[in-house]
């Protein structure tokens, strides 16, 4: 895949001896985590099982996780169905927001910032260019390649984290026929899962190095359980993939 640079296990294992504590933190961390019900795969994420109820409000499954994606709240994922059960224009999509009663929580998950306004302005977006968002979501490609085209449509209001959430769901939940997630880590431009290399791995992520970094990623990923024999660490499950990792180190960072 472009955008990422190839780590070998040598050079790996040159890195986990540098950074035998701080990997041996997460690890535990992690494992903490997984054993006592607060997992953090991406398939685990709260979201995705609130996307699937989302999905079943509307005709059409797609479009349901698309407006659930602009709130990030079931409540205001109902009140929108009885106005845009469909995508329409963006002039009639303002118009009909007008009228709908939002109630608390109007927003969440990582809509939150946003506020009702930015999430309004998100929908209405998506309906202005649900033609790209549909062909997205229903032709074979793997999640980069939908990614790329996603964020390539400069939807407004719809940045990294957005894109990256609606695939996630979508590919999660089957939507358009294909199941599909992450292949990378998307560190570059995010600020969470940065943080949380850093502290792992102790390297900033930029232009420069971000494919190095999601190299190193994907070698942790091969070797996981070695790394975990090596730091002295012990784990349970399966090991973390990058889309896994991106999650957990931006939690990571924030416990931090």
């Amino acid at each position: 895949m472009s955008g990422v640079e190839t780590v070998t296990r040598a050079e790996l294992f040159v890195l986990v001896d540098e950074r035998r504590n701080e990997i041996r933190a997460f690890v535990d961390w992690a494992e903490g985590r997984e054993t006592g019900g607060q997992s953090l795969y991406l398939a685990n994420r709260s979201d995705i099982s609130d996307a699937r109820l989302a999905a079943s409000l509307y005709p059409d499954a797609w479009w349901g996780v698309v407006v659930f994606t602009c709130f990030g709240s079931l409540n205001s994922t109902h009140a929108v169905r009885g106005v845009i059960p469909a995508p329409v224009n963006a002039e009639t999509a303002d118009a009909l927001l007008a009228s709908v009663q939002f109630t608390y929580p109007t927003v969440g998950h990582h809509r939150i910032q946003q506020g009702l306004l930015g999430a309004k302005k998100a929908l209405v977006a998506a309906c202005g260019r649900s033609d790209i968002i549909h062909e997205t979501l229903h032709t074979p490609r793997a999640f980069d390649d939908r990614y790329q085209r996603l964020r390539s449509a400069r939807l407004a209001r719809w940045g990294r984290t957005t894109c990256f959430d609606l695939l996630l769901r979508t590919g999660a939940l089957g939507i358009g026929g294909q199941r599909y997630e992450p292949e990378i880590a998307y560190l570059d431009g995010s600020t969470g899962p940065t943080a949380g290399f850093r502290i792992v791995w102790g390297r900033d992520v930029s232009d420069d190095t971000a494919a190095r970094c999601e190299g190193l990623l994907q070698a942790w990923h091969r070797h996981w359980l070695a790394v975990v024999d090596r730091v002295g660490a012990r784990w349970s499950g399966r090991p973390y993939a990058p889309g896994d990792l991106e999650n957990a180190l931006c939690i990571y960072q924030e416990r931090r």
